[in-house]
């Protein structure tokens, strides 16, 4: 991911938004969108909520931890 850091006068223009802005080059063309930092979570949540089925996420909530959380890190870490 590529981060852009944006001066002080377009942080103004954009704070105030609260829905989705699209960025136009001098043509009219799109060039980008700007998505507030909550409707992104938004849309991340509503796709992961699709990725399982309930079932899916039953058999997943029964099933006890295979691995600590330090064991996951130290096997990552190895990669």
């Amino acid at each position: 991911m590529t981060t852009v850091v944006v001066d002080k006068e377009l942080r103004e223009k954009l704070n105030g938004f609260d829905h989705e802005v699209v960025f136009c080059d001098e043509s009219g063309q799109p060039v980008g969108r700007f998505l507030p930092e909550s409707e992104y979570m938004k849309i991340l949540y509503e796709r992961a909520r699709h990725m399982f089925t309930e079932e899916e996420l039953e058999v997943a909530r029964k099933s006890p931890g295979k691995y600590t959380t330090a064991e996951v890190l130290e096997y990552l870490n190895k990669l």
